[in-house]
């Protein structure tokens, strides 16, 4: 399958960017373009013949528009997709325009306007994640530092300026979140794809990544609402083979 990707080029006397083929199964490099322009890559795929380019089935890339162009006048038969990274890249930017949205309804000075603007990397941070600690006996046996859930209900608490009172991470994040119904909806939308990339197997994805769509499509959050019933649909002509815990794709439309 081929990849498309790109990088940060020093040397590169006509792009900031280079653009890198790779295939996407061994993750080893095909060939390198001196950038990312339409005309550069449509001078590199035409000089391939038709019979070969319409081999292709699948074409992994991010949403970069003059991709998704080109792919579809070079490689007609090959369904695009956006792999895990972009897509959740893609869906933690909706989360940010859900809390500035929410933020920018807020009184700046007051308490939602701070929670949004200076706790907001708590809505980043997995319901699951843990955190290093030094371990608060000073007697045991264990090595001093311990793990421990960063959203623990009873853990640590410090001084919040702003509250003037004793605050952890689990009760400013339900601060947070009972601002808006829909930053709670988002983060949670989020959350959820999140975990299906971590845990989802080929024998459980399809129906699970039916369930998550079939929830955005019924979302009343315009940032998450906005593009998702081509992809749903586009879905089903897809091959489920290729929906795994290593390798998740969703079609886009051209």
């Amino acid at each position: 399958m081929p990849q498309l990707d790109e990088t940060y080029s020093f040397k590169s006397g006509t792009s900031v960017y280079v653009c890198m083929l790779l295939d996407y199964d061994t993750q080893t490099a095909v060939d390198l373009l001196p950038s990312r322009k339409k005309q550069d890559l449509i001078d590199f795929f035409s000089s391939f013949p038709l019979e070969e380019r319409q081999k292709v089935r699948f074409i992994a890339a991010d949403m970069y528009e003059t991709y998704r162009v080109v792919c579809k006048k070079f490689f007609p038969d090959a369904i695009y997709a956006c792999d895990r990274f972009h897509v959740m890249q893609e869906f933690n930017r909706r989360l940010t325009e859900v809390r500035i949205r929410t933020m920018k309804g807020t009184l700046k000075g007051s308490d939602e306007y701070y929670l949004l603007k200076h706790q907001n990397h708590l809505l980043g941070i997995k319901p699951n994640a843990k955190k290093r600690i030094k371990n608060p006996d000073p007697y045991s046996k264990k090595k001093k530092d311990i793990w421990v859930d960063v959203f623990d209900p009873n853990g640590e608490r410090t001084c919040n300026a702003h509250f003037k009172t004793w605050l952890n991470e689990y009760e400013l994040r339900e601060l947070l979140l009972s601002i808006s119904d829909d930053l709670t909806e988002a983060c949670e939308m989020r959350n959820t794809l999140s975990e299906f990339f971590r845990n989802g197997t080929k024998a459980d994805a399809a129906d699970r990544l039916q369930v998550i769509l079939a929830n955005l499509n019924r979302s009343q959050v315009k940032e998450l609402s906005s593009q998702v019933s081509k992809p749903q649909q586009n879905f089903e002509r897809s091959d489920k083979g290729h929906i795994s815990n290593s390798a998740f794709f969703m079609q886009l439309p051209f």
